[in-house]
């Protein structure tokens, strides 16, 4: 059978796991690996997730189940915390279709940065600076007017190589992290640069990171341009999503990555009905990094406290799960909701945007609705760079605008005004 290489091939921030009362002896091929009935219609028969106790979490491929149990399973039986199947994340349905939109955009197309009052952050000179957001997603169109300027770097493979080569292109992995060309983040979907990966499919991706960071002068409207929530926030775009959607150990080699540059907020516009205790376990160890984890709740107009939808079913003290209102602050008809496991509401209906080549456009879904969230973490790290995930978490959950017939647990919308408000004063 072939054996993979670990998830990360940079130095690994080891996963604490608490071990059972049972001794090592009483650990069996059906402890470690039991043959679980649910949550697994979308599972990848031939490779599985693999959990050490040393934290390290690596894929292995075998032809199938019994060739993995029979030939490296066993022989590694006490190292081994557990395994899952490596599954397949479909993209969230989109509730409308993409529409591009027309070059000068009126105001009631830009009603969400109002609608939360960002400009009472930007009016105290907090715009996210020094703050890095991960886009996990679908790639992100980095030459974009209102975002070039607002990607993340990596300085490890800029400049010139001993050879005079670029090295954001030249093929060689230049900072030893494992990674070659890894300058602006990371294809995980392809095994490659992000910048080889531009091919329109990146659409969703890049109207997520507008969302967060567009680039703009909140002083005046330019009709030509949408306003980020922190437009001096830095983007860090990775990809593990393609046309038909992701593995699941892709997206936790992105969240991986994300920890190793520095984000202090994962923005997560996607998810489905695959449940995992891999990537569960890896959203709560964001604690000890230092990173809030924004999900999006998912577009089925279901009650995710019954049927679950994962990662937004979680319910981690590290994440924020997020559901979508519309223009006239009403609950969105596709919305998830959920009175425990959705924690907070945000514009997503119609939402307008960066997209690739330089264009914007309008979607909807509460995938628009998270980067909100995102955003606002991102402004509230920026007002107070010592804050906590758990105290930043707070201050968005506890400074809701409330309406009565929202169907989350907090039953409100996000509002940045009392989200400030509330950071300074505990």
């Amino acid at each position: 059978m072939d054996v993979s290489k670990p998830l990360r091939g940079f130095v690994l921030v080891a996963t604490l796991i608490l071990l059972s009362a049972c001794g090592s002896d009483d650990k069996t091929v059906e402890t470690v690996f039991p043959e679980e009935t649910t949550c697994q219609q979308n599972r990848v028969e031939n490779q599985f997730l693999v959990t050490w106790k040393s934290g390290l979490i690596s894929m292995e491929i075998a032809a199938n189940r019994d060739e993995f149990v029979e030939d490296f399973l066993k022989e590694n039986l006490e190292k081994i915390e557990y395994v899952q199947y490596d599954q397949w994340i479909e993209p969230s349905p989109q509730p409308e279709p993409l529409l591009q939109t027309q070059t000068i955009i009126t105001d009631s197309l830009i009603y969400g940065p109002a609608q939360l009052d960002a400009s009472a952050a930007w009016s105290r000179g907090v715009r996210g600076q020094g703050v890095l957001v991960a886009v996990i997603d679908s790639g992100v169109d980095i030459s974009h007017s209102q975002l070039r300027d607002q990607i993340d770097f990596n300085l490890g493979e800029s400049g010139l190589d001993s050879d005079g080569k670029d090295k954001s292109t030249n093929g060689v992995d230049d900072d030893g992290n494992g990674l070659v060309d890894d300058y602006a983040g990371y294809d995980f979907y392809e095994g490659q640069s992000l910048q080889k990966s531009l091919d329109g499919s990146d659409s969703h991706g890049t109207h997520v990171a507008g969302i967060i960071a567009a680039a703009h002068d909140d002083m005046t409207t330019d009709p030509s341009k949408v306003q980020g929530i922190a437009p001096e926030s830095k983007i860090l775009p990775l990809r593990f999503i393609g046309p038909n959607g992701g593995l699941l150990s892709d997206s936790i080699k992105a969240i991986d990555y994300a920890i190793s540059r520095g984000a202090r907020v994962i923005n997560a516009s996607w998810g489905g009905s695959s449940c995992s205790k891999t990537l569960e376990q890896k959203i709560q160890s964001l604690s000890r990094e230092g990173v809030l984890f924004v999900a999006a709740a998912g577009n089925n107009h279901s009650n995710i406290d019954k049927l679950f939808e994962f990662p937004a079913s979680f319910n981690l003290p590290t994440q924020i799960t997020v559901g979508a209102t519309t223009q006239n602050l009403n609950q969105a008809d596709f919305s998830n909701y959920g009175d425990v496991r959705v924690h907070i509401f945000a514009p997503g209906h119609r939402i307008v945007s960066t997209l690739p080549n330089d264009t914007l456009g309008e979607m909807s879904g509460t995938s628009m609705s998270a980067p909100f969230i995102s955003g606002v973490a991102a402004l509230l790290l920026s007002a107070r760079p010592t804050a906590s995930i758990q105290e930043v978490r707070s201050a968005i959950l506890n400074s809701v605008t409330i309406r009565s017939d929202y169907r989350n647990s907090t039953q409100g919308r996000v509002n940045v005004r009392n989200a400030i408000d509330y950071l300074e004063s505990h």
